[in-house]
């Protein structure tokens, strides 16, 4: 058959069919022909390729390698060839490596004297002369077949590996890993972790990897860093026995790539006459499974990048060396944190204005502390806050105008915002991005069907771990983004404190009786006291049992993650003693009573009344709950706020009476009694609940 290498090369541009011609390819190929094409028959360009040989003293696997590579089909391209043998080789290595011929470019012969080591023999053996210039590391063990163009394009891929890895060498000892037991509908997948035993680099990521390697391995970093690489579980230097597999673990913390690879998975040669595999090599990347630096089947890249981040920024925070390591990561505010994703095809902005949402949670006072670290984001990215309108406990939500009586003079003087319906109306395209923050959150996760009913979340969900409740970091995170909307997940616990004890004071001032409950509301609630307890002192008592679950089955999941836990912080902990019993809070609450002074009543905000009775609690004093709120409302049902239910006001009025409490028992680990306490306080009301004082009520279970 007459086999025309044009031909071979037009179809292999063109053809609609991969895997008929692949098919009709290995049935008639004459390699002679196909390796007499010239380039510049080839319908577009080509980046120019060398092939890096590594040996020592195995003759007959070199050998077979260099075989291999000559008899691989290259469709005319010039491809260089270096060999590189270590010291101490053997003779007949030495005689192979000066009598081969390399038909396809010119051959570069690197036989040293001393010795090396892999390591270095790999870092010194090549410098890419430019970004067009790709190499292609071999070791000799192995042997190669086929080079096949790649159509496909993935920014954060740095090479493709032409081995199957079998083991996994992040454990030690090594553990036999077998990926195509894991992975069924491919013959591909993609890997963090690359080798040295066969794979193409790309040049700019590997002359990145070898300036930070020179750095890493110089006396400064050593003398700063010790030895140990910064890879979690790695057992040597390397992180394996293939040479600079380790230090590439630590080098994609610092910079925006991350090492990917694709591989195939057969042990053998008969997958090439398979038809999937020909298909499989025609698949988008993106639908290929993904494998961590562990070994471990994960959703996608982009996971890995969150997994990569979290790690990178609990480095950043604990300890200070690593600050100087990663400098050049975090290079002020000259990048976007979500650009290291990259998963996000993004538009130009269409906006002028900038805008940062977020998504209520469950937790009334949770979504008013979210309200107060949403107002510090906005006012230290610029942007224009939009207010997300309030979550009932029912899935409900109603707008902060119908329950709050908010001074907008007052707000608008520190930012820019909008009301959500306003916003919504403005009707912006994307692009948008959803931020998940990780760290301290609430107990109960975020709802996400407002942004997602109106389209303000994202197809791709950024997890954002670490510590960045920071003036400085949450500018170094988000400082440069140019989306039009930054749509965060949650933002409750999401802010910490400003550079400055100044700033801090103009956030406190900005937020400080903000949120002003409606004159209407606070009328219901004068005369539910007045008809309560007249003029006669009364104790507020905040003892929700569902805040000693949620308190307590949180510490129980940390002692889980960290056991020192038990001898520093919780001395003693046990879940049984941290679940308070109803006597042991009865008795703790009549101690502190004993303290005020006299009183006549006590009104308890609980969700469970039964156990806060008069009899109960063993006292002569008169014991109110709920139960007078509800008929106070009832009294007056024209003041309930549109669309909202007597259970959705239950919260508000009941710190509005423990405003105006002669006393206050609290909880430090809740934000209801937080807020009711800080309010207070600003009056120069008394109230307890430091999470230092003995008589919070949580604090009776460690230290009674």
């Amino acid at each position: 058959m007459d086999f025309n290498a044009t031909a071979v090369v037009d179809n292999w541009v063109s053809h609609p069919d991969k895997d008929v011609f692949y098919d009709h390819l290995y049935k008639n190929w004459d390699k002679k022909v196909v390796n007499s094409i010239t380039e510049e028959s080839l319908s577009r360009p080509y980046p120019s390729f060398v092939v890096q040989v590594f040996g020592w003293r195995r003759f007959a696997s070199l050998q077979r390698l260099l075989t291999s590579l000559t008899n691989a089909l290259y469709f005319g391209v010039k491809v260089d060839i270096q060999i590189n043998v270590d010291g101490d080789a053997g003779e007949e290595v030495i005689a192979l490596v000066d009598s081969f011929k390399w038909p396809h470019g010119d051959t570069i012969r690197n036989i040293r004297t001393d010795r090396l080591g892999l390591e270095k023999m790999i870092m010194s053996a090549w410098s890419p002369a430019s970004d067009d210039e790709y190499a292609i590391f071999l070791e000799d063990d192995i042997e190669v077949y086929v080079f096949r163009e790649n159509a496909d394009v993935l920014s954060k891929m740095m090479g493709i590996s032409l081995y199957t890895p079998r083991w996994n060498e992040i454990v030690h000892p090594p553990l036999k890993w077998i990926p195509s037991d894991i992975v069924q509908n491919s013959t591909l997948f993609m890997f963090q972790i690359p080798c040295s035993w066969g794979a193409v680099y790309f040049p700019k990521v590997w002359r990145e990897f070898k300036e930070y390697y020179d750095w890493r391995t110089s006396e400064v970093a050593v003398r700063k860093f010790g030895s140990r690489i910064i890879a979690p579980n790695a057992h040597s230097e390397h992180t394996g026995s293939k040479g600079a597999a380790g230090k590439t673990s630590s080098f994609t913390l610092t910079k925006k790539k991350l090492w990917v690879y694709t591989v195939s998975l057969h042990e053998d040669d008969s997958f090439l006459k398979s038809r999937k595999f020909w298909n499989d090599l025609n698949k988008p990347i993106k639908d290929l499974d993904v494998f961590d630096i562990y070994h471990r089947k994960v959703p996608s890249v982009v996971h890995l990048f969150e997994t990569g981040l979290g790690a990178l920024e609990q480095l950043y925070h604990t300890n200070r060396n690593t600050k100087e390591l990663f400098k050049r990561f975090y290079d002020g505010n000259n990048h976007c944190v979500l650009d290291l994703f990259g998963s996000l095809e993004r538009e130009e902005p269409v906006s002028d204005e900038k805008y940062i949402i977020f998504q209520p949670q469950l937790g009334f006072n949770n979504q008013l502390r979210a309200y107060e670290d949403a107002i510090a984001y906005a006012h230290i990215l610029k942007r224009t806050l939009v207010l997300p309108p309030v979550q009932s406990t029912n899935q409900s939500w109603f707008s902060l105008n119908s329950l709050f009586d908010i001074n907008e003079d007052k707000l608008s003087q520190y930012i820019n915002f909008t009301y959500f319906d306003e916003f919504v109306d403005l009707q912006l395209p994307p692009p948008r991005r959803m931020i998940v923050l990780e760290g301290l959150t609430n107990f109960l996760e975020p709802n996400n069907v407002l942004l997602e009913k109106h389209g303000l979340d994202s197809p791709v969900k950024y997890r954002i771990q670490g510590s960045n409740r920071y003036e400085k970091d949450i500018k170094r995170l988000y400082g440069s983004c140019d989306d039009d909307i930054l749509s965060f997940n949650t933002l409750f616990m999401g802010f910490y404190k400003f550079d400055t004890r100044t700033k801090n004071r103009q956030h406190s001032k900005a937020v400080s009786g903000l949120w002003n409950l409606k004159h209407s509301l606070k009328n219901v609630v004068s005369n539910i006291i007045q008809e309560s307890f007249g003029k006669s002192p009364f104790i507020c008592i905040h003892a929700r049992r569902g805040d000693f679950e949620n308190y307590c089955s949180h510490l129980a999941e940390r002692i889980k993650k960290e056991p020192g836990l038990l001898k520093t912080w919780l001395r003693g902990f046990s879940i049984d003693k941290c679940y308070p019993s109803n006597n042991v809070i009865s008795l703790r609450i009549q101690k502190e009573i004993q303290k005020f002074g006299p009183v006549k009543s006590i009104y308890v905000s609980t969700n469970k009344p039964e156990e806060f009775s008069q009899s109960y609690l063993n006292t002569t004093l008169n014991v109110f709950n709920s139960d007078v709120i509800m008929k106070g409302i009832q009294n007056n049902p024209e003041l309930l706020p549109m669309d909202m239910k007597t259970d959705d006001l239950l919260p508000f009025l009941e710190q509005e009476i423990c405003y105006h409490a002669d006393f206050f028992i609290g909880n430090y680990f809740s934000t209801f009694s937080r807020r009711i306490s800080n309010n207070r306080k600003s009056k120069g009301l008394p109230s307890i609940c430091s999470v230092l004082g003995i008589i919070s009520l949580i604090q009776s279970f460690f230290i009674d």
